[in-house]
């Protein structure tokens, strides 16, 4: 998602994959740390280099 606070930070804390696509649009209310040290975490340029590390990640077991 495009929201540390609403989308990706959830997902790491559900047991899940928090894949953050930066928008510089992105409200302030919005705005949260990375989690850099969670391993769960990875960050994106552009929805298009999703299908890539969801195959990596699917990969990596």
């Amino acid at each position: 998602g495009n929201s540390l606070k609403s989308d990706v930070v959830p997902a790491i804390e559900a047991g899940g994959w928090g894949i953050h696509v930066p928008h510089e649009l992105t409200w302030a209310v919005e705005h949260a740390e990375a989690p850099v040290e969670a391993p769960r975490f990875r960050q994106i340029a552009h929805l298009g280099e999703l299908p890539s590390l969801v195959e990596a990640i699917a990969k990596a077991g």
